[in-house]
């Protein structure tokens, strides 16, 4: 894997404040909270196209596949065409993709191997090769009159039954048609992150009888205790810096820093910074 195809630190920190910022509109209604997460989702992969959805599967490999809720971001009213064949498709949610029934079979090999709670995130390249992707009919009549080409799918499970009835989030970004660069392998860390860390804003849509949209869902806090020059390096570590920077920052020496840094992993329980991002995201 080539370093730019590498998740970097900046990467992960962008993340873990579209999290905050998803955290932060909490009150206000479904559909805006997802749409400001697929317009931030559509930047940080560099996509023209983001669909969030819930998906009901029928039993099977190849089972049938009801649309519960969708919402899209980028097919806007400059290409009407390309927003109808958008809203035609993700209402029905035909199923003549020739990446799907692949798509599917993951999904449930997840959940029978007890990796349910982790997103099935691929690109089309490796669900269906060139040749028969674009040789199909549905890419013909439904992806380029989108114009959309090159997409990256995850779906994850709400429920751990392989066999039957399958309720799943899905998350997908697409290029626009006729852009050739593909998502790499960065893209799909960062997606399958991403996605793994927000269920929570799929569950405030069909809370339990038990349970208050407020109580859905929410995060436990990280409970460690630190100093308040660590509290201030943690800080600046979740937004990005180095420890050259922090030190900067704090008017400390580089040593100081790093013995801060070592103190923060010790307390939170991580040994890397990519650890530390992880733990957070997933908070």
């Amino acid at each position: 894997m080539s370093h730019s195809q590498r998740i970097r630190a900046n990467d992960l920190a962008a993340l873990l404040r579209l999290v905050h910022e998803l955290h932060d509109l909490g009150s206000a209604g479904v559909i805006e909270r997802h749409q400001h997460m697929l317009g931030a989702l559509r930047r940080l992969l560099q996509a023209r196209y983001a669909v969030s959805s819930v998906v009901r599967i029928g039993p099977g490999a190849s089972g049938d596949a009801r649309l519960m809720m969708f919402i899209y971001h980028g097919w806007d009213d400059d290409f009407p065409q390309r927003r109808q064949a958008a809203n035609d498709y993700l209402r029905t949610l035909e199923p003549t993709s020739p990446a799907r029934p692949r798509l599917l079979r993951l999904l449930r090999t997840s959940i029978r191997f007890g990796e349910g709670d982790t997103p099935v995130t691929r690109t089309r390249q490796q669900l269906v090769d060139d040749r028969t992707w674009y040789a199909s009919a549905y890419v013909q009549q439904v992806h380029r009159p989108m114009g959309a080409d090159h997409a990256l799918f995850s779906l994850l499970s709400m429920n751990d039954s392989p066999a039957g009835e399958q309720l799943a989030t899905g998350l997908w970004v697409l290029r626009e048609w006729g852009e050739r660069r593909s998502f790499d392998p960065r893209d799909s860390m960062l997606l399958r992150a991403f996605h793994s860390s927000t269920q929570w804003m799929f569950a405030f849509n069909s809370p339990e009888p038990s349970q208050s949209p407020d109580s859905v869902g929410r995060p436990e806090p990280v409970n460690v205790t630190l100093s308040p020059r660590q509290k201030q390096t943690l800080r600046l570590l979740l937004n990005g810096d180095s420890e050259k920077q922090i030190a900067t920052k704090l008017l400390q020496t580089r040593h100081t820093v790093h013995e801060h840094v070592k103190a923060i992993y010790r307390a939170i329980g991580v040994d890397s910074r990519a650890e530390l991002f992880a733990r957070f995201l997933r908070r």
